[in-house]
């Protein structure tokens, strides 16, 4: 599932470049023939400008998912007790 979702975040993104690099070269088109003999060309690129906005994406937490841990029943009294490793009875 993490990585399904990974997958499909990485495509949008590459999408979202590509589409704000065609923005870029449309803006420039209209900015070179905006007031010139294309204008009926600069109209229609204004259109596919509006029509190509990049769509913003979520911040996941897959990086720092929330793992949360219920004690069904409390531990021992000493639960690890270690030995003292010059005691004379570890030989």
């Amino acid at each position: 599932m993490v990585l399904a979702k990974t997958q499909i975040r990485s495509r949008i993104e590459s999408e979202n470049a590509q589409r704000e690099k065609k923005i870029e070269q449309l803006n420039e088109f209209i900015r070179r023939f905006g007031a010139g003999t294309r204008s009926s060309q600069v109209t229609s690129r204004k259109k596919e400008v509006e029509r190509l906005q990049t769509s913003d994406l979520a911040r996941s937490n897959i990086a720092r998912p929330y793992i949360r841990f219920e004690n069904l029943r409390p531990s021992g009294r000493h639960p690890w007790k270690s030995r003292d490793s010059t005691s004379p009875t570890m030989t």
